[in-house]
């Protein structure tokens, strides 16, 4: 499931899956949809943590 993480002040776009049980296994993917549209031909959905995060 593709969501902003509210609990921070500027919410960012996170994977979560839908068994998870709480928000600790959020997976940052950008800072806003916009974002996450125009990075996401070159870099598709991140999996884990250790993905770099874009410059």
């Amino acid at each position: 499931m593709l969501a902003y993480d509210y609990r921070q002040e500027n919410p960012p776009l996170v994977l979560l899956d839908v068994s998870a049980q709480d928000w600790s296994s959020a997976i940052h993917q950008a800072t806003s949809l916009p974002a996450l549209l125009e990075q996401f031909p070159g870099t598709g959905w991140k999996w884990d943590d250790s993905d770099p995060s874009p410059s």
